[in-house]
């Protein structure tokens, strides 16, 4: 089992491969980088779907972009819009 890495994508592979789910704390233990820095660096690569995020975690709700842009799509983005709305520090 790799132990650490300075590509957080490599990282991302490492953690849907060993936590079977995006886990963005397990990320930044593999890069030693920030939780802004590993989310700058992912991009477009994770996305954090409003219904599984818990407010007061924000390690919480993140999938890999396949898995949030895929199935009803149209549905996800109205969710979207609605908890923007609502949330807008999220």
């Amino acid at each position: 089992m790799p132990t650490n890495t300075d590509d957080c994508f490599e990282a991302l592979q490492i953690s849907k491969n060993e936590r079977g789910r995006v886990n963005i704390s397990y990320i930044e233990e593999l890069t030693g980088k920030s939780y802004d820095d590993v989310l700058f660096e992912l991009g477009d690569a994770v996305f954090r779907n409003p219904i599984k995020v818990d407010r007061t975690d924000k390690y919480s709700g993140f999938e890999t972009s396949e898995e949030y842009l895929s199935g009803y799509v149209k549905d996800k983005l109205q969710v979207a819009r609605h908890y923007a709305a609502e949330f807008p520090e999220f």
